[in-house]
């Protein structure tokens, strides 16, 4: 399970979704919100604190928040799980940003 593990916290940029608020409960019953700073898409997945392959996820808005978490979760496993440590990012003079793998 993806967010069974550890809740991460990613550094926000205006645009890119951000992970909103996890509740725990007693049952290791967990909800997960996110959404984009527009406030125009958002998603939530549920886990219900027995199934491990299976989330319920409801998504709404022009960006599939939750589709776009699977593509890098995948890219993610794919490189070998790489930690953060192997991360990079550059940012232009102009505020654009440019993540990369390996690299500086």
């Amino acid at each position: 399970m993806l967010w069974e593990r550890q809740a991460i916290t990613p550094k926000h940029r205006r645009g890119e979704p951000r992970l909103e608020e996890i509740h725990t409960l007693r049952q290791r019953r967990a909800m997960l919100w996110l959404a984009d700073d527009d406030a125009t898409s958002w998603a939530t997945v549920d886990y219900d604190g027995h199934q491990t392959d299976t989330f319920r996820v409801s998504q709404h808005g022009p960006r599939r928040l939750w589709d776009e978490v699977e593509v890098a979760h995948r890219s993610w496993e794919a490189a070998g799980r790489p930690s953060v440590a192997r991360y990079g990012l550059t940012v232009m003079p102009d505020g654009t940003a440019t993540a990369s793998l390996n690299l500086p």
